[in-house]
């Protein structure tokens, strides 16, 4: 059997060669193929460069949460006093 082509999205041709494959492996291949653009695999550089980079982490919006399910309860938010003391 002669090597099946592949052609990517950008026009350049690929050939692969199939025989001594199971179904399995052409399928892999098969997305494989399906799933790359037919540009080269290039390592991507960050276009700037930071002499002190920070050590404390990237920031999201749970950063300063309570670390609670729901938070503190309306009551515990204005006083948590009364709200230990009902509780006993």
């Amino acid at each position: 059997m002669p090597p099946r082509p592949a052609e990517p999205v950008n026009g350049t041709v690929r050939e692969e060669n199939v025989n001594s494959k199971s179904v399995a492996e052409i399928a892999s291949l098969v997305q494989k193929l399906a799933d790359q653009s037919g540009l080269d695999v290039i390592r991507i550089r960050k276009p700037f460069h930071t002499d002190s980079p920070s050590i404390q982490g990237q920031w999201h919006p749970f950063t300063n949460r309570p670390a609670a399910r729901r938070g503190l309860r309306p009551r515990e938010r204005e006083d948590p006093a009364p709200a230990l003391v009902q509780a006993q």
